[in-house]
């Protein structure tokens, strides 16, 4: 098990605001005054986070040991090793984001989604620089859990407490309520290492 908290990603302003009009939360034209204060919003809002991860690297035994589902299997004669990790920004925003209009709560939910999206990028390329020493490549990551709606889903039939047992989510703070993940903005995923294509 792997644990990085308080790790930094970078804002992408551009990105968020983009997202942000395409889903008519902000108008499509905005003046610097608006942006400046938009911006200010975002930030406000980032800076309550607390970016943290942990993630385990696993043979593919164990790993079917712990993730039971009919909606994948591992192919043995390509696949080495998988990481299953986790990404959380702590119980601050959580709060935080309560106390705001809903304006404002539509804002900083789509400024959340692209920067657990950021860091989720960040940590895979940490984990893409070890499967390289091992001249294997990553897949595209494998969602467990999601605070928002997201590709590439897999439903467990063995619920999720195996997962988090295994790469020690307390570590961050991560705990299971029911179904679902606390700290809110929580990403579960897992990844695989596999023998390089030839070409």
């Amino acid at each position: 098990m792997r644990k990085i908290k308080n790790f930094k990603v970078p804002i992408y302003y551009y990105d968020i605001l983009r997202k942000a009009k395409k889903n008519g939360i902000i108008k499509q034209s905005i003046d610097d005054e608006e942006e400046k204060n938009l911006k200010e919003t975002i930030s406000n809002a980032i800076s309550r986070t607390n970016l943290s991860s942990v993630y385990s690297n696993l043979t593919i035994d164990d790993f079917e040991n712990i993730i039971k589902t009919r909606e994948y299997s591992p192919d043995p004669k390509k696949t080495r090793v998988i990481s299953i990790g986790a990404i959380s920004l702590g119980k601050e925003i959580d709060n935080f984001i309560d106390s705001n209009n809903e304006e404002e709560k539509k804002l900083i939910d789509i400024s959340i989604d692209v920067y657990l999206k950021t860091a989720l990028n960040a940590l895979v390329d940490m984990i893409c620089e070890e499967a390289k020493k091992d001249n294997l490549e990553l897949s595209t990551p494998f969602f467990l859990y999601s605070p928002f709606e997201i590709s590439d889903f897999i439903g467990l039939d063995s619920g999720l407490e195996p997962v988090l047992k295994e790469i020690k989510s307390e570590k961050i703070g991560m705990t299971l309520n029911g179904e679902k993940i606390e700290p809110r903005y929580t990403l579960l995923f897992f990844i695989e290492w596999n023998l390089k294509k030839k070409k």
